[in-house]
């Protein structure tokens, strides 16, 4: 994966370059969910954060984290559980010269998928709280994950 800078005038060689690298860090991402969950199944992908480490005048960061919604699309599905929130940043540096990093925050679905309005309201609170999210984040080139 690239560590150098994005470069805004080199686009069209370099966009797909860090489309690819979105696109491992998620690879990546979901591998260590699936060590730490033991499936994909039963998730539903909530939040995704994009980090591009670019040049000032480069202004399409959303372009290469596509890299990663695209992934989780064609999974989770995009108008299902793979239909997300997405934040793409560019940073003038990235922690350890990555050239993108991700974050993605997944929900883990309950067992029944609604809650009857029956119940009291402190046991619909409670079947709630039994949806937990994973956060992962990965750099392009980082050899060690974090998942909590």
């Amino acid at each position: 994966a690239p560590r150098a800078p994005f470069q805004a005038r080199s686009y069209g060689r370099y966009c797909d370059v860090y489309y690819q690298a979105a696109r491992n860090c998620t690879e990546k991402i979901l591998r260590s969910v699936w060590n730490t969950h033991g499936t994909l199944d039963g998730l539903r992908v909530i939040k995704v954060l994009g980090c591009v480490n670019s040049t000032l005048d480069f202004t399409d960061q959303h372009l290469v984290i596509n890299g990663c919604s695209d992934l989780l699309h064609s999974i989770f599905g995009k108008d299902d559980d793979g239909y997300h929130a997405r934040s793409a940043l560019g940073f003038v540096q990235l922690p350890t010269g990555a050239a993108v990093e991700v974050e993605a925050i997944f929900e883990i679905k309950p067992i029944s998928k609604s809650i009857p309005q029956h119940l009291p309201q402190t046991h619909r609170r409670s079947a709630l709280k039994s949806c937990l999210q994973l956060r992962c984040c990965w750099s392009a080139h980082q050899p060690t994950q974090s998942c909590q």
